[in-house]
């Protein structure tokens, strides 16, 4: 399995009175602890490449995580509010989904932001409910 990741910067020495200290890195949002959890559940999947957060496509798509199988490409979108998700279905690949990324296409979030009724016809959605479960 070739899973591909971000390089984590290296901390950074801050000068300050006295001597040098690391830098305490900011603690990661919930957002990206969800893309972490895509990422694994797409290499659960099966996908034997993996990529996530941060990735710029040619269409301006900018998919949280997305991994291929065989020859299927399965898109995990994060959401960790519901204005997100709203604002989500205005992008022009939303809209049209021929020029979107993915065959097999999911949003993942926290139960009760997004709703079955919700989703565009095609999408799945993925609740995660115990984010204790997530290691970074």
């Amino acid at each position: 399995m070739v899973v591909v990741k971000k390089k984590e910067p290296l901390p950074q020495l801050d000068n300050v009175a006295g001597g040098s200290q690391l830098a305490i890195p900011a603690a990661p949002s919930l957002h990206d602890q969800l893309v972490l959890r895509a990422e694994r559940w797409l290499a659960n999947q099966g996908c034997q490449v993996v990529i996530r957060d941060p990735f710029r496509s040619w269409n301006q798509e900018q998919p949280d995580a997305i991994g291929w199988r065989s020859d299927v490409s399965i898109l995990v979108e994060v959401k960790v509010s519901r204005s997100d998700f709203l604002a989500d279905a205005k992008k022009h690949f939303r809209s049209n989904a021929r020029s979107g990324m993915g065959d097999w296409r999911f949003y993942m979030c926290p139960p009760g932001i997004i709703q079955l009724d919700d989703l565009p016809e095609g999408w799945g959605l993925l609740w995660v409910y115990d984010l204790s479960l997530i290691h970074i």
